[in-house]
């Protein structure tokens, strides 16, 4: 369960709702045992609707929704953190795979001269 709990306009939960269903399930396994108790309906019966009835119990239909909810937002946002690294990646990558090798290498080759390789370089071939 999470740590907190979502307002009701948010997750769509009705507390209304689910307390008249509540009441509504009370009185129908009132009338159950009733009508058993009568003799109108036979014990098997009496299981075969309890265990079709609905069951409502408010809190845990709202702590069902807050999880539900939740967990809904965190996987849309790891695909949408998803979708957007594809998307930045294809891009960049389809740029960057256009450049011929031997730019790379010119690039390279630029930039080692350029940080200060080229007197590294220098100083490698005075040894010979």
């Amino acid at each position: 369960m999470p740590w907190f709990t979502l307002p009701d306009f948010l997750t769509g939960y009705d507390a209304d709702n689910a307390a008249a269903a509540a009441k509504a399930e009370a009185q129908r396994q009132a009338l159950d045992a009733a009508a058993r108790e009568a003799g109108k309906i036979s014990a098997a019966e009496a299981a075969r609707r309890a265990a079709n009835g609905y069951g409502v119990d408010p809190t845990a239909q709202r702590e069902e929704i807050t999880a539900t909810f939740t967990d809904s937002v965190v996987d849309n946002a790891k695909s949408m953190s998803q979708g957007v690294s594809d998307a930045i990646n294809t891009g960049v990558w389809g740029i960057l795979k256009t450049i011929p090798l031997t730019v790379w290498l010119i690039a390279g080759v630029a930039l080692l001269f350029y940080m200060g390789g080229g007197v590294w370089l220098k100083g490698a071939l005075n040894r010979k």
